[in-house]
């Protein structure tokens, strides 16, 4: 199958030019920033000069979607022709991408799936994969009438609104102050009995969900991090269900705005992160921390939310090709909601620092007397840093 995928890859003219992009659907790529983690439409360099790797994916965890690699032609990825290419490179090539889907692969293959986080999109996934949502916009260019928007975006992008600058709006308020979303969508009938959960991406700004009529919850406020909602008991699987979305390009908390709607920058809004389902068991980890020294030494503070009688965390560091660091540890969880904390010190761990993002995973598992009931992998890197007084700011000692 890896053929498939890389052969026609090269059947292009000689003169032109190809881009070859592997599409990772199952992880996160390492980046620049200090966790190794690639954000929404970022495109990273990977460690051959030749191959870029692009991130279509925006999962949490390794297990949200498929592995489904493909070769696609880009605008924007760098390219060099086949005609300064000779047989003995081209198989080089075709050698490197095999190796990456393989090692790629086989962490998926591993993980157990009964135990994994289940997730549904119910926008796209990036700019350049959207979905129509409908939308009406209070003010500007089309006011007042419902039509449609790709989600993720900001809606003046889209042709909706009116654009603003700084703190302009607080002199001549904005007429684009309200967005309305809709979207209908459908919960598999499998999720019966799973806890269900809404997870949006980001919004500018404050904003205001319902499911089929009902508050999802507390209204949101702040445009740059995600939130969510259980919403469980307003959904019907296997049934059509309504997502009304309300969102307000300026916050009604006042320093919220001057945080974010008062700088030296263009102010947008609009839902212009993806937005997402996730079914987990009744059982389940609800959020994961993680610090990870440079001299080994880790440690993990995981919430587990309805835990049984006779459940344990374990947890197993892992490199990104699956092969296991150390020894597997764990620790017992009370019963009900709570936190743990489960620590471990590793030997021989290549540190991470902006010369080297050496990378790791680690997999934890929930067990109810031994049968596993919910998995969650996060990548990490085993970093140190240090502010000393009167001396200076130290990285890994």
């Amino acid at each position: 199958m890896i053929g498939l995928f890389i052969l026609p890859g090269f059947a292009v003219p000689a003169k032109a030019g190809i881009h070859l992009w592997l599409v990772n659907m199952d992880s996160r790529v390492r980046g620049n920033d200090e966790r190794g983690l690639v954000n929404m439409d970022s495109r990273v360099r990977g460690n051959d000069e030749r191959v870029w790797t692009r991130v279509s994916s925006r999962s949490a965890f390794a297990q949200r979607t498929p592995f489904r690699p493909r070769y696609c032609s880009e605008p924007n990825a760098p390219s060099f022709p086949l005609a300064f290419m000779n047989s003995s490179r081209v198989l080089s090539h075709v050698a490197f991408v095999a190796a990456a889907v393989v090692a790629l692969a086989a962490p998926v293959r591993a993980q157990d799936r009964s135990a994994a986080t289940a997730v549904q999109y119910l926008s796209g996934t990036g700019s350049d994969s959207t979905v129509a949502w409908d939308f009406r916009v209070s003010g500007g260019r089309k006011a007042g009438v419902w039509s449609t928007i790709p989600v993720p975006s900001n809606w003046e992008m889209q042709g909706f609104g009116t654009y603003k600058y700084s703190d302009d709006w607080s002199k001549t308020p904005a007429p684009d102050s309200v967005g309305e979303y809709r979207h209908t969508f459908t919960v598999p009938a499998a999720w019966r009995g799973k806890r269900v959960t809404l997870v949006v991406g980001a919004s500018m700004t404050d904003t205001d969900v319902r499911i089929n009529g009902r508050p999802a919850g507390p209204i949101h406020r702040g445009g740059f991090y995600e939130f969510r909602y259980d919403i469980t008991d307003l959904v019907k699987p296997g049934e059509a269900n309504q997502l009304d979305v309300t969102v307000k390009k300026f916050s009604s908390d006042s320093s919220i705005n001057r945080a974010e709607r008062q700088s030296d920058f263009w102010l947008f809004g609009g839902i212009f992160r993806p937005v997402w389902l996730e079914a987990t068991p009744v059982q389940h980890i609800t959020h994961v921390a993680i610090d990870a020294k440079h001299t080994g030494a880790f440690s993990a503070d995981v919430d587990v939310d309805s835990a049984r009688a006779g459940t344990r965390l374990t947890a197993q560091v892992e490199s990104l090709g699956g092969a296991a660091v150390g020894a597997p540890f764990s620790v017992a969880v009370p019963t009900g909601r709570s936190r743990v904390t489960i620590t471990s010190t590793l030997k021989g761990v290549k540190q991470w620092s902006a010369e080297w993002p050496n990378l790791y995973r680690v997999r934890f598992r929930l067990a109810s007397s031994g049968a596993p009931t919910h998995e969650v992998v996060q990548r990490f890197g085993f970093r140190t840093i240090d502010v000393r007084p009167h001396d200076g700011f130290y990285v890994n000692g």
